[in-house]
């Protein structure tokens, strides 16, 4: 199997990540390989198509004339992890490939989007919780159940979203520092569906480009948020004293609505979760 140099792998993500930055699908293609397979259910046509408008979305909204920084965090011949920044410093994005013989990136071989993250939340006069999450999309099937391998492992809860296609596998593990790590994860589909084995990294605190105390700030019926000079913010959901909920996809600080708000959650470049409830 072929290893890259360093310097190699940096120059062809480099490259891959600036063709898609100038929706260059025929050159972003150049990069994957031809035993790619599926990614997160999808194959290699799709996945781009889908990257092409998040990038779209991105690019104009966190880069300066798209330039960025790119960090090669952990890589060997199989795999590379790396993180873009914008020229600030700010996180972007943040990727997990596989490679092939050749050095070209291949799909993950699944048919779910998993998203490890923390789940930090802050309610008024109580003491800050943080629990484990693994967030798994769906895209034809339904889940059954989720189970991390591990002796570790206690509290683990179950749900859907109820908003979109989203399982919350929620777990916290003893003695627990929250620092990254990697965990295998048996997900079973319902039905007549084998289960899906899955290395997964638990994002954590000693993530180079993690950033404490995201919270969001409420004011009334107005949210603020400082996504300037720590991480860019990809979501927000917000409860107002209605009960309604609302959803905002890279949103802009503040955020105002007409009726007191009483609860949000924001999630940062690091996927990471910030609950406050008020």
């Amino acid at each position: 199997m072929l290893m890259l140099s360093l310097n190699k792998l940096e120059k062809q993500v480099h490259q891959y990540l600036s063709a898609m930055i100038r929706s260059d699908e025929k050159v972003a293609r150049q990069f994957f390989s031809a035993n790619f397979g599926i990614n997160a259910s999808q194959t290699l046509s799709q996945y781009l198509v889908q990257q092409l408008n998040e990038f779209a979305e991105k690019a104009p909204k966190y880069l300066v004339k798209n330039q960025f920084d790119l960090q090669i965090i952990r890589y060997d011949e199989s795999m590379v992890h790396y993180c873009v920044l914008n020229t600030s410093g700010v996180l972007i994005l943040e990727h997990i490939w596989a490679l092939d013989g050749k050095g070209l990136f291949v799909g993950d071989q699944s048919q779910f989007q998993v998203i490890p993250k923390l789940q930090f939340c802050q309610k008024t006069g109580q003491k800050e919780t943080i629990n484990r999450c693994i967030a798994i999309k769906t895209f034809d099937v339904s889940i059954g159940k989720v189970l991390p391998l591990s002796v570790d492992i206690f509290d683990l809860k179950l749900s859907k979203s109820d908003f979109d296609d989203v399982y919350n596998c929620r777990f916290k593990m003893v003695d627990d520092e929250f620092n990254g790590k990697i965990l295998p994860v048996n997900i079973y589909p319902v039905g007549n569906y084998p289960p899906e084995r899955r290395q997964v990294y638990l994002k954590g605190k000693d993530h180079p480009f993690f950033q404490s105390s995201m919270y969001p700030d409420i004011q009334h019926n107005q949210l603020f948020f400082d996504a300037e000079t720590k991480s860019i913010v990809t979501a927000v959901g917000i409860v107002t004293e209605d009960k309604k909920y609302h959803f905002y996809k890279f949103p802009d600080s503040p955020i105002k609505l007409n009726i007191p708000i009483v609860a949000a959650t924001l999630m940062d470049g690091n996927d990471h979760d910030w609950a406050l409830q008020l």
